[in-house]
């Protein structure tokens, strides 16, 4: 009886893990009780001890941890009882891990050092690297920030000795110098804690304090000097400057004016980093420290020194804007170097005196010092230094819009960056890149060329590279907003590969021409071309690409909100995905039905196909993904105007984005809870958002993105009445924009100027600056912008009482909205001028405008929200009829 039982129960037990390898939990768990009741009657305790260790595994996974805890509890005192030493250290740490969540943090800290002891005994390495960060963890957790360091220092240990050993056994160490690097990082966390420091500090003060002042102040020296070395590897650049302040003291003391030159001179440099930090106060007491070196220096006859010395003076004034005494010092600083013969010193001269040349607008004498810089730099093959020049040399040349040797300049400091691994600096370059291949003068140069080149009898004759440079030269159209002549091009390329029968190359060109209709809002000639690419693709035996041809198709489709043809495409995409197995791509086609759900205001649905898109993610543990899918959750409460919903689930797709420090993703998740709280008329918060979407921004370094930061706080802020604070950020915007030339950006600054001067009763400047934002969308022929800066002027031109010139502004809205077959936005457009007549009571010109919305509306296929807001504005129009 008790060897069937036995054998029932070890059945169950196998059963159980079976259903967790399916990823079952729920029937995992039945087949575990089954066989523990079956073990307890057998009394296999060896096998019950296993089975609550599941159980209690499975409850925690549910987040039951009272349950979880009762499991464990029970298979620790069997493991005990059987002196399996692996398994309750294995259980000690299930405790711990229950105890740690439910923030028993001194019962967690018994079960780790408990099972710690246990790993070190049965030399468990894995084991013991596990439980000394968690306790590492846990002691950060409890302030305790000496045992964290010891914890995580012992951790650290184990790990590069695990390294050393598997290095000379040639396995895999990939994994082990993450693992190090990750554990490294938690070690300098606590390094830069305010309470390992505070301890820190206090102690080495109280030791300094035991010295005899008087007889030992090299030892006093050198315990701040310790101290000195913490605060600087924590990133405390405040407290180093009172640290060396503090050494400045006893060197004056004992009148050591040789060390006390070096001590003005670190002074000095610790206070302009605290400069580039944002500490623009902290130059005068650079400049005062650096002239107290150089006055004793200049005794001292250090040419070196002292050259260096006048180098750091010549940068403070330039951060000072002092040009002039800049220019002075980094020419006596200059001089030295040659006398000296030190070529990178002399060279590093070139550069301070190109760049306050630069400042002040002088090109050609900017040109000229960068020139000789780049000759030193390039004789002692100084990468860095090369790189940086080039890189000087381009922006200057970009000034001067000299685009041939400003791309020649980028790309030699883009290939030196890459090749140095310098991603920031490579980043930044390509940025610059392809801001000249969008810039006006390259593209008609470089259209000329092209088409110059598709004239040659060789390139006639070879239409595989006619191809080649039709393809290149539909890139140019399009950069320089030719779309027709985009397309065209586009269509002589599909019939040479009509010719040639490459039908992959002509899926990939009818995709294309998608994009740019679809880019230009003409969505029925997007979805044809789609179309055609699918329908091409889908016939190829390679299917690569075929998936985001389908996404993009049936984004058109839902813009143009033909939504039986969406449903259509995305149950086909899903079915090909499904047999496939591709669950990437499964994930995104229950994301398209939920967005096309949305669209229908169905909201049980779009929630369902969301909620399944995230299990995908989730099971993948894909943080980015499962942040977009909170985001699209977001959305769906948003457009329902449940803001409590709304906020909850952009805070989790905040969370997710700084579990990942994914700092775009977080910027976005920080303006939508702003719009959140805008909705919720909590003020505060929104400004709160804003502010940290800011910092997001400028921790990513992108100047579009800073910009729209500043705006949004600037909008929040006029809407609020503080208009001083408004113009602040409209004009920090604004500077940006200026600074990086970008025509786009600066346009939208102009408009949210001339609206705080509209507001601040300035006409005329509010005017001018409408009118600066439409002179540059014109100048870029941007169409949208134009329709958008018509707009503007329609509106001030209607509040200043000239009617007949807004009427005008109007209509021009309109016709650009007309020539990019953009029907939404007209519509738009006459509800929001019908509306504005309807206030003043101009009541033929709103049922004007009302009619040709109305008309629009009908072309769309008479879309449920358009329809209401026309019956809204029609029920007020009638009200007043009625009076």
């Amino acid at each position: 009886m008790k060897q069937a039982q036995d054998s029932e129960g070890k059945k169950y037990e196998k059963l159980g893990y079976a259903s967790l390898q399916k990823n079952k939990p729920q029937e995992a768990e039945g087949h575990f009780q089954k066989a523990l009741a079956l073990m307890e009657e057998s009394g296999d305790e060896v096998g019950q001890a296993y089975i609550l260790g599941n159980l209690g595994n499975l409850s925690y996974q549910k987040n039951n941890l009272d349950e979880a805890a009762g499991f464990y509890d029970k298979a620790l005192s069997l493991m005990e009882k059987l002196n399996d030493l692996k398994g309750v250290e294995s259980t000690l740490g299930n405790l711990g891990h229950v105890w740690y969540l439910k923030r028993n943090l001194d019962e967690a800290k018994d079960k780790y050092q408990r099972a710690l002891k246990l790993t070190e005994k049965i030399n468990n390495q894995p084991g013991q690297v596990l439980y000394n960060e968690r306790l590492g963890d846990l002691s950060v957790e409890k302030i305790e920030m000496e045992a964290a360091e010891n914890y995580y220092q012992m951790a650290k240990a184990i790990l590069i000795k695990k390294k050393d050993v598997a290095d000379r056994e040639k396995e895999d160490i990939a994994s082990m110098e993450k693992k190090i690097a990750s554990v490294d990082e938690k070690i300098k966390a606590v390094h830069k804690h305010p309470e390992y420091l505070r301890i820190k500090e206090e102690t080495i003060l109280n030791e300094i304090g035991k010295i005899n002042r008087d007889t030992n102040h090299i030892d006093i020296v050198r315990k701040y000097q310790e101290l000195e070395d913490i605060f600087f590897q924590a990133g405390r650049l405040d407290k180093m400057e009172d640290v060396t302040e503090k050494i400045i003291q006893v060197f004056e003391e004992k009148k050591d004016e040789h060390s006390l030159a070096i001590c003005y001179a670190n002074l000095a440099g610790v206070l302009i980093q605290q400069v580039a930090e944002g500490k623009p106060e902290k130059l005068d007491k650079a400049e005062d420290a650096s002239l107290k070196a150089l006055a004793i220096i200049e005794k001292q006859g250090d040419k070196k020194r002292l050259s260096y010395l006048l180098g750091s003076l010549g940068n403070i004034y330039l951060q000072k804007k002092e040009f002039d005494k800049a220019l002075e010092k980094y020419n006596e600083s200059q001089k030295i170097m040659v006398e000296l013969q030190d070529q990178l010193g002399e060279a590093r001269g070139f550069l301070n005196l190109a760049q306050v040349y630069s400042l002040q607008s002088k090109w050609d004498l900017a040109e000229k010092e960068f020139l000789k810089s780049l000759e030193i730099m390039e004789k002692q093959e100084n990468r860095p230094g090369m790189a940086q020049s080039h890189e000087a040399l381009g922006d200057i040349y970009l000034k001067k819009e000299d685009m041939k040797n400003a791309e020649m300049h980028l790309k030699r400091a883009s290939e030196l960056y890459e090749a140095m691994k310098e991603n920031q600096g490579y980043q930044k370059v390509q940025e610059k890149l392809v801001f000249i291949m969008a810039h006006p003068k390259y593209l008609v140069e470089r259209k000329e060329e092209l088409n110059q080149i598709l004239k040659t009898p060789e390139i006639e004759k070879d239409e595989m590279k006619k191809v080649t440079l039709l393809g290149e030269l539909s890139n140019v159209c399009f950069l320089a907003n030719d779309f027709a002549g985009a397309i065209e091009v586009l269509q002589d390329t599909c019939r040479i590969q009509e010719k040639l029968n490459d039908r992959a190359g002509l899926s990939s060109t009818y995709g294309n021409m998608g994009s740019i209709c679809e880019q230009q809002k003409d969505l029925p000639k997007a979805d044809e071309y789609y179309s055609k690419a699918i329908e091409i693709k889908e016939e190829l035996p390679e299917s690569q690409g075929l998936f985001d041809l389908y996404g993009c198709r049936i984004n058109v489709l839902l813009m143009q909100g033909n939504l039986p043809e969406a449903e259509k495409v995305i149950k086909a995409s899903l079915k090909r995905n499904q047999k496939s197995g591709n669950s990437t791509r499964i994930m995104m086609d229950y994301r398209n039905m939920g967005n096309l759900c949305l669209q229908r205001t169905d909201w049980l649905e779009a929630e369902r196909n969301y909620l399944k898109a995230l299990e995908i993610n989730e099971k993948a543990g894909n943080k980015l993904e499962m942040a977009e899918d909170n985001r699209n959750q977001f959305n769906l409460y948003f457009q329902k105007e449940d803001w409590g919903q709304a906020e909850k689930f952009g805070r989790k797709a905040l969370a997710l984005s700084d579990e990942i420090n994914n700092l775009q993703t977080g910027i976005n998740d920080c303006r939508n809870l702003a719009e959140v709280y805008i909705k919720k008329k909590e003020r505060g918060k929104v400004e709160e958002y804003y502010q940290l979407a800011l910092e997001k921004s400028k921790g990513l370094g992108d100047p579009k993105e800073i910009c729209t930061d500043y705006r949004n706080l600037g909008t929040i802020h006029l809407d609020r009445g503080y208009r001083e604070r408004a113009e602040h950020c409209f004009q920090q915007a604004f500077k940006i924009s200026k600074e990086s030339g970008d025509k786009s950006e600066l346009a939208k600054d102009y408009r949210n100027l001339g609206n705080l001067y509209f507001q601040n009763a300035q006409k005329k400047d509010a005017e001018k600056h409408y009118l600066e934002a439409l002179k540059l969308t014109r100048e870029m022929d941007d169409k949208n912008g134009m329709a958008q800066d018509y707009s503007y002027m329609g509106n001030f031109k209607f509040k200043v009482g000239e009617m007949v010139e807004a009427e005008n502004y109007f209509e021009q809205a309109s016709q650009i909205f007309l020539e990019n077959n953009d029907v939404v936005s007209r519509v738009q457009l006459h509800m929001t001028v019908a509306k504005m007549n309807l206030v003043q009571s101009q009541k033929e010109t709103c049922k004007k405008h009302l009619e040709l919305a109305r008309a629009l509306t009908e072309e769309l296929g008479n879309p449920e929200k358009l329809v209401q807001s026309i019956s809204q504005i029609q029920e007020m129009l009638d009200a007043i009829d009625k009076i």
